[in-house]
């Protein structure tokens, strides 16, 4: 049970991720149950994909929670969510706009915010950084995806001193067009012989950085 951001905050709305994965490393569909310590059932979830799906809770003060999961087969468990915190922060993320990624971060019951900063980053390269008002109980950001190269970017939220409190990977689709320009040093080559390519990757006029991996397969045999 993975809490978006990396905490479940007492009084704040959360998201919670969930992934099954069984003893053959593959994901397992399942269904189930929250409730609290009380045995009042709280919520409903249900695995979209391989295994995978969320929820969302608000978790109240002094309140545990359980997830009474049910598994294809018919079997049950039940297993403790991760405990709210009594103070923190919430980090959300929405991703579905075509333009823009939204975030917002939640204070919860700590009274105003301190001095936040907000890092957007891939590859060690900072793209964006906020800071918010430390008078508000919360802030929120609209950042154009075209401040982003396409693929996975970073969002980490940070004390005044530097230290990371939330994060939240996602993965950012700009419609970039990367070229691959592939010369190899002969047209045939004989069994077990040595093969140089020559890659020129380019994203529009632009040369395009990354790492690369290559695999060789024979047509005849895999189609």
């Amino acid at each position: 049970f993975l809490p978006e951001g990396g905490n479940l905050v007492v009084g704040n709305y959360s998201k919670i991720a969930f992934k099954t994965v069984g003893p053959d490393g593959l994901g397992k569909d399942v269904k189930g149950t929250v409730t609290d310590d009380a045995g009042e059932e709280i919520t409903k979830f249900e695995s979209s994909h391989a295994g995978m799906g969320c929820f969302a809770l608000v978790a109240k003060a002094g309140k545990t929670y359980k997830a009474n999961i049910t598994f294809t087969d018919g079997t049950t468990t039940t297993l403790d969510l991760p405990k709210a915190e009594a103070a923190g922060y919430t980090l959300s993320l929405n991703n579905t706009n075509p333009d823009t990624v939204r975030i917002r971060i939640a204070g919860g019951a700590n009274g105003p915010m301190q001095k936040l900063r907000l890092a957007a980053q891939a590859c060690g390269k900072v793209y964006y950084e906020v800071e918010n008002n430390s008078d508000n109980k919360s802030f929120s950001v609209a950042i154009p995806k075209g401040k982003f190269p396409t693929g996975i970017i970073q969002f980490t939220l940070l004390s005044p001193s530097g230290e990371p409190l939330n994060e939240r990977l996602a993965f950012i689709e700009n419609n970039s067009k990367t070229t691959l320009g592939i010369k190899p040093d002969k047209q045939t080559y004989s069994s077990r012989q040595k093969v140089k390519i020559q890659l020129n990757a380019k994203n529009g006029a632009k040369p395009s950085t990354g790492s690369y991996s290559v695999a060789g397969t024979d047509e005849d045999k895999v189609p």
